[in-house]
């Protein structure tokens, strides 16, 4: 590809930047479908100026790698908009509003050019975009050059982006350049771009109409004023330098090469149209003398399918003779050729056969490829690492432009949605595992909700049967006991084994059960004080200091303090359990069961008081005093 021509803006890198910028550059038109120019430049390498002319325009509308990177970033991850969780994760989701569907143009490009980055800018620095505080800006990579940290390749501390400025009325080139490599006198400015990577005079005034920010005046810092750049690389996979920019490139390449088939395909279909009689032993009428690049001369004939060309006899008293011509056999094979090269380019970018399919069965149907949702969700989680970790530095870098604390904020991204068929699969699979005992049904609802704890799928679960009607009281007791435990900071594993049992219907023996001591000291960690959060709720704390202290009490004590921990809707449910017993829905022991685990800070023997005097299936129960 170093022989197709490209902008001058290459002459502006350095020497050993420019094979990169090349390369990411005609990936780069491809992507953009800007490509009539480079194909042919690029059929000329394999094809004469004489055929090229007879062929005409050349086809690029059969895109291998623009169709490809379509393929894989829709809906990709930014289809829906992420979901920020944790810290000030609100007010960042509003900063970044405007962040998710640029991004969905930086996995198009990063897919197809290998690599791409994002400027976070506080807004009017450069840009009037939006109304908030910032403005993201999505960057190719081959109008980036970048100097990495001496120690990880990946970091860059200098960032340099190409651009056209107007300088005293003249267009020019001019690099802004972001230098952190002495975290003690950050700076930002603009300089000429002198070519082969020279840096020109300084031009910043000229051009924004304020000077360059330097020192104190850089502006782009963390909470604590250290300095940062502005900028997060996006990479399709992550080989270990800045701009990942090899691997793929023969995709572009055979890209053009699939281009030239199907614009010698065309040719050959138009060809196969018709047919060309053609006289012997007679002298066309006219013709035309044209010279071929090797400097020989051919007599044509400007003639279409249809046509009849008027000769004169060259040898008299011998008869002329007619044939025709013009029928292609080969169009077929061609044809086919064609087809199963582009396929190749899309099993090269990791994309099976069993996984993408050609829309149509000829050529003329386009490069349309489409995927098993499936495989987007695999490249999803391929490539999630990835995005994460470049969404993060950029939401962390409009943070600190707004003032706001990044700390604790995590990303959540939608996976692709499972078609009819793959939902019905899945319940299938999912009922037979609990059937045969494979799986629980709290197990098959953290499945289909991923990030959901345990204690919040037996929660839903709790919830669905109640709005189902199917709740029984030791349903809403396993729920209320939950509820408390997770309140006191969470279940221990035998706890949450004993009313997830309770909640579907298994013995609790069925699940794993760790009764092994994992605190820190224990594993051999330092201790560290858990500091009390600011926003607490101290009537949650003192909830949880009244169950800690109902355990260690003495019964004639903690007779007293249930009167204070017991809240209203602990207390009906103790009234609902003792009038189901009198009324046969349930069993004595069942009730006394199921407030014993509901409400374990009410001793054994006070339940059983409580139980003593109720009969059941009596119509008129004896009201028990709530404690």
């Amino acid at each position: 590809m170093t022989n197709v021509q490209l902008t001058p803006a290459v002459e502006m890198f350095p020497e050993y930047e420019r094979e990169r910028v090349r390369v990411q550059e005609v990936r780069y038109l491809i992507a953009m479908e800007d490509v009539d120019a480079i194909s042919e430049d690029y059929f000329q390498q394999y094809v004469s100026r004489d055929r090229l002319a007879r062929w005409g325009p050349p086809d690029t509308a059969r895109n291998a790698l623009a169709a490809i990177g379509h393929a894989v970033s829709t809906p990709g991850h930014y289809g829906r908009s992420p979901t920020l969780v944790g810290g000030q994760s609100a007010a960042l989701s509003e900063l970044c509003d405007d962040l998710w569907p640029k991004q969905q143009h930086a996995e198009y490009l990063t897919y197809t050019c290998g690599s791409c980055a994002v400027l976070t800018e506080p807004n009017g620095q450069g840009s009037d975009e939006g109304d908030g505080p910032v403005t993201f800006h999505v960057v190719a990579s081959h109008r980036l050059w970048a100097t990495p940290h001496p120690d990880d390749p990946t970091e860059p501390v200098v960032m340099r982006r190409l651009r056209i400025r107007r300088i005293n009325e003249a267009s020019v080139y001019a690099w802004d350049v972001w230098d952190v490599s002495d975290p003690a006198f950050p700076s930002w400015g603009v300089f000429l771009a002198e070519g082969n990577g020279k840096i020109g005079r300084d031009v910043t005034f000229e051009a924004t109409g304020s000077d360059a920010l330097t020192g104190e005046a850089y502006p782009w810092r963390r909470l604590n004023g250290t300095a940062f750049l502005p900028w997060s690389i996006h990479r399709s996979w992550d080989v270990g330098d800045l701009w990942n920019w090899q691997r793929g490139r023969s995709v572009a390449r055979g890209t053009l090469q699939a281009m030239m088939l199907f614009s010698a395909c065309n040719r050959a279909a138009l060809n196969a149209t018709g047919k060309v009689a053609l006289v012997f032993n007679a002298k066309p009428v006219s013709s035309t003398i044209r010279g071929t690049d090797e400097g020989m001369q051919t007599m044509t004939l400007d003639a279409e399918p249809g046509d009849l060309l008027y000769h004169v006899p060259l040898e008299a008293g011998v008869q002329p003779s007619v044939t025709e011509i013009g029928e292609v056999d080969t169009l077929p094979a061609l044809q086919a050729y064609a087809m199963a090269y582009s396929s190749q380019l899309a099993a090269d970018m990791g994309i099976t056969p069993t996984d993408a399919v050609r829309a149509g069965s000829n050529p003329m149907s386009g490069v349309a490829i489409h995927l098993t949702n499936e495989t987007k969700r695999e490249e999803q989680r391929r490539r999630g690492p990835l995005c994460r970790k470049a969404d993060l530095r950029t939401i962390r870098h409009a943070a600190y432009i707004a003032g706001l604390d990044p700390a604790g904020v995590g990303i959540v991204y939608h996976e692709v949605g499972k078609s009819p068929d793959e939902e019905r699969a899945q319940r299938e699979d999912q009922e037979w595992s609990i059937k045969n005992g494979f799986a629980s049904a709290s197990d098959v609802m953290m499945e289909r909700n991923p990030g959901m704890s345990r204690e919040e799928a037996l929660l839903e679960l709790a919830r669905i049967q109640r709005e189902a009607g199917m709740a029984s009281p030791a349903v809403e007791a396993a729920t209320l006991r939950l509820d408390a435990m997770m309140e006191r900071g969470g279940p221990m594993r035998a706890e949450l084994a004993e009313v997830q049992a309770l909640l579907e219907g298994v013995s609790s023996d069925a699940y794993e059960v760790d009764d092994e001591d994992h605190s820190m000291a224990h594993e051999g960690m330092e201790d560290v004080p858990t500091e009390k959060a600011e926003d607490a709720d101290p009537s949650v704390e003192a909830d949880a200091a009244s169950v800690d202290a109902m355990a260690s009490a003495a019964p004639a004590e903690t007779a007293a303090a249930v009167e204070v921990a017991l809240n209203g809707a602990q207390a009906q449910f103790l009234v609902d359990v003792v009038g189901a017993v009198g009324r046969g829905e349930l069993p004595k022991s069942s009730g006394i069961a199921a407030v014993r685990i509901a409400l374990p800070m009410v001793p054994a023997e006070q339940v059983d008081a409580m139980f003593a005097d109720v009969v059941e299936g009596s119509n008129a129960p004896p009201a028990p005093a709530v404690p």
